[in-house]
């Protein structure tokens, strides 16, 4: 158990406010609306310093607006605030649809104003490339605001949270310690000769005991030459859960929350006797990720991190479908991606997949970005993921993972 939980104060609220501010200013806008509701990086909590499947509204000028969906969410803010005096938005509402929206802004004197909106357009990663805010709901937007003017501000909006503060800062390193907790109850439950769900729920044990949130995983794939990868099969389909075999491997990619800021592990444990491919591939792995650390010093760019990564993959003729590094909270600056499938066993002409070049390549590395790298290697259907998280400072790489960095063996 980690002793200490590091918390977030007002004045780390005050600094984004302040940031968001400036970036309306920049842009010349008088307001930004911060979609949150189910998308996967939660943008709202940058803001509201909680998530309730809501959407701040955030004027240049005057006090913010917290709209959920339901009262219940309401009533956990206002015992929070009540028990522990914890809350950085006064005004929360009802309203998440259209009309609520719509509503809140004209009460803002909004009608006629440039409003910046994030969650319009994509964020630039492959998961939600093309936003996440519900038509029905922006179409009934521009109906009661015919006069506004709406600019799309999810890139800037995300670029001012890609360089952490220091009290961000420790809460990343914070939720990296426990993912390497969890990493430690993945490798001891495998040596119990547990079951992928046992492994699953002793991961996530150690997740919530900590105070932290596992959402979305962990990812959990186990086997002799198994390719699989994202949420385990059987959450979705009605299966038994799998056993893990002598000579295969058991791999997760592991989330940890807390706070508003992600950190990832990547965990592979291979049970005895190891195939000599899976060495290959550990040992390939391995090289890729020392050839990102010697590349994260600040002013470096981040497609010089993506590239170096590659190079002991070409060296080896590995491919690999899932990024071997991405920014973390939001994941926003991704390497490579579906580099080599064409090796891939079963490949068609008919699913032919398009490599996809790193996006954000020109950003350059600054101390205070946090990263996930995580080099994986296939050959045929063997695959090996390896990873954790890690901090670029003035001096360099701040690496807050150990056993996630390298293939695990169990005899």
């Amino acid at each position: 158990m980690i002793a200490t939980r590091p918390t977030l104060s007002l004045n780390e609220r005050d600094r984004r406010w302040e940031s968001v501010r400036n970036l309306l200013r920049a842009n010349k806008l008088d307001c930004v609306i911060v979609v949150g509701l189910s998308g996967t990086w939660r943008f709202d909590t940058y803001l509201a310093g909680e998530h309730a499947d809501g959407i701040v509204v955030f004027p240049l000028v005057g006090e913010p607006t917290y709209l959920t969906w339901t009262p219940t969410y309401i009533s956990r803010h206002t015992e929070n605030r009540t028990r522990f005096g914890v809350g950085w938005i006064d005004n929360w509402q009802i309203g998440t649809n259209g009309r609520g929206l719509s509503q809140t802004l004209l009460s803002h004197g909004l009608n006629k104003a440039s409003i910046g909106v994030v969650g319009l357009a994509g964020d630039g990663s492959p998961i939600e490339a093309d936003g996440w805010i519900p038509y029905g709901t922006w179409v009934e937007v521009q109906k009661q605001l015919p006069n506004a003017r709406f600019v799309d501000l999810t890139r800037p909006f995300i670029g001012l949270m890609l360089v952490k503060s220091a009290e961000e800062l420790e809460l990343f390193r914070y939720a990296s310690q426990v993912g390497e907790l969890t990493c430690e109850a993945m490798l001891k439950a495998v040596q119990d000769g547990k079951n992928e769900n046992e492994i699953y729920a002793a991961m996530s044990s150690v997740i919530y005991s900590h105070g932290c949130d596992p959402m979305p995983g962990p990812f959990i794939h186990s086997g002799v030459e198994n390719l699989s990868w994202g949420y385990s099969i059987w959450l979705s389909q009605a299966q038994a859960p799998r056993t893990i075999p002598r000579g295969g491997v058991a791999q997760a990619e592991i989330f940890v929350n807390y706070g508003g800021i992600q950190s990832q592990q990547q965990m592979s444990i291979a049970l005895g006797p190891v195939a000599p491919v899976c060495l290959e591939l550990a040992d390939t792995a391995r090289r890729s990720y020392e050839a990102g650390l010697k590349v994260l010093y600040p002013g470096r760019t981040w497609q010089e991190l993506a590239d170096a990564m590659e190079v002991p993959l070409e060296e080896t003729k590995c491919w690999h479908s899932t990024p071997l590094v991405h920014s973390l909270s939001p994941n926003h600056l991704v390497g490579h991606l579906r580099v080599g499938m064409e090796r891939m066993p079963g490949y068609q002409e008919s699913h032919r997949v398009t490599p996809i070049k790193p996006h954000g390549g020109e950003k350059v590395l600054e101390p205070g970005m946090v990263i996930e790298m995580e080099p994986n290697a296939c050959i045929g259907n063997w695959r090996v993921n390896i990873g954790g998280a890690i901090i670029i400072t003035e001096d360099g790489p701040e690496e807050l993972n150990r056993l996630s960095t390298r293939m695990q063996i169990v005899e």
